[in-house]
């Protein structure tokens, strides 16, 4: 192994460090957020099968496996540009390359064509998302984690407002080349910040690829690992079925296009961003074990009011109320589990330890969303929406028993 210059993390993060780490969260998931709501609610318009469009969470599998290439991450420097931030800009470059690419295709000539750059870009997405985790690792201390991952989660949550929600409701009226340009927009203006930072230079002893590969079998048997695995499974279990129903319900409850973006994607997004911020907030005021079991039990009220909505409740107030209240039990989840498994990484292989954790975490986020949508189309919204409801109580018990360690 090779040892770097260690530079240890400042005793509080600087604001430009705080204003960049947000901005790569936010241009990580715009064109996802567009893909994921937009790319299903255009089709489910156009009278797409339930069945076909569970496909497109697909997509997101690249994020299920980047664990397999984070020790790459971990490895490779690219010198004077910087370690993560030279990873942070090639992926950037590359996203906005492809979103080119994507803008000079027709979504209902090409859509064969659309999907594998989608898929290229899930790819970029996915290992820009290893390399900023592991700087949040490098930059931010431990004390100040809970405040970083729901800075993470809200700038995910903003991603989601303008590129699921904003550019959505713009597609009637540029269309598919203007909404992409846009994304494209987005994501320039954080390859601006990155050219501006300057990355400490880190010490620590950059692990070989065998040895990241041996830990990534051996993670799971440290002391508690099995219990830690358990939580990663089940605590994000219901609100990631209850996710994959709203969309389909609001355009077959005859919603349009630019309204759904607007209720789901603008407002739920900004509450989801209190909701993160909120978390954060819980984390330094009262611990990791306090907040983890509060916000496990929180996700419940924004489940069971989806049921709402089945049971024909779709006017516009009723909705925004509902969207409201899942998207403020469902970031908490995020912002409290990212905290955690940063806790869980180690100082020689952040981006690999992380992105392992985070691999089982969003796995059961795209395969329940997937799910719950296929199967949607077999038995109703309803019942989904209780089996959500119930996985809850199962995260709790198994939650309830973790003995967190508090910084």
């Amino acid at each position: 192994m090779q040892p770097d210059t260690l530079t240890l993390p400042a005793e509080k993060t600087s604001l430009q460090n705080w204003f960049l780490l947000t901005s790569l969260y936010i241009t990580q998931y715009l064109p996802l957020g567009f893909f994921f709501v937009a790319l299903i609610a255009i089709l489910r318009q156009q009278g797409t099968p339930l069945e076909q469009l569970s496909l497109i969470y697909f997509i997101g599998m690249f994020w299920v496996f980047k664990f397999l290439w984070a020790p790459l991450v971990d490895k490779f420097n690219f010198g004077r540009i910087g370690h993560y931030r030279g990873w942070l800009l090639l992926m950037q470059i590359s996203v906005v390359i492809t979103l080119y690419g994507l803008s000079q295709l027709n979504i209902a000539d090409d859509f064969e064509f659309i999907f594998l750059l989608c898929m290229l870009i899930g790819l970029l997405s996915a290992t820009q998302d290893v390399a900023a985790d592991a700087l949040v690792y490098r930059l931010v201390p431990g004390h100040e984690r809970g405040i970083g991952n729901s800075i993470q989660i809200g700038g995910a949550m903003i991603g989601n407002l303008f590129g699921a929600g904003a550019i959505l409701m713009l597609y009637p009226t540029i269309g598919w080349e203007g909404c992409v340009y846009l994304l494209m927009i987005g994501v320039l203006l954080s390859i601006v910040l990155l050219l501006r930072f300057k990355e400490p230079k880190f010490t620590f002893e950059h692990p070989s690829i065998g040895q990241s590969m041996k830990r990534l079998a051996t993670f799971w048997k440290r002391p508690k690992g099995a219990h830690w695995f358990a939580i990663l499974m089940v605590y994000p279990l219901g609100v990631s079925l209850a996710y994959g129903l709203i969309t389909p319900m609001l355009v077959d409850a005859k919603w349009g296009l630019d309204s759904i973006g607007f209720v789901v994607n603008v407002i739920g997004s900004a509450v989801g961003i209190l909701g993160a911020v909120s978390a954060g907030w819980l984390i330094k005021r009262y611990g990791r074990k306090n907040t983890i079991r509060l916000t496990v039990l929180f996700q419940l009220p924004g489940i069971l009011l989806l049921l709402l909505v089945t049971q024909g409740f779709t006017d516009q107030v009723t909705v925004a109320l509902v969207i409201a209240a899942y998207f403020l039990g469902y970031t908490p989840v995020s912002a409290v589990l990212y905290t955690l498994m940063m806790d869980h990484s180690s100082d020689d292989s952040p981006a690999t330890d992380f992105a392992l954790q985070y691999s089982i975490y969003s796995a059961v986020g795209f395969i329940a969303a997937g799910l719950a949508t296929a199967l949607a189309g077999q038995v109703g919204y309803m019942p989904i929406v209780l089996l959500a409801a119930s996985t809850v109580f199962v995260a709790a018990y198994v939650t309830f028993k973790y003995p967190f360690k508090e910084y």
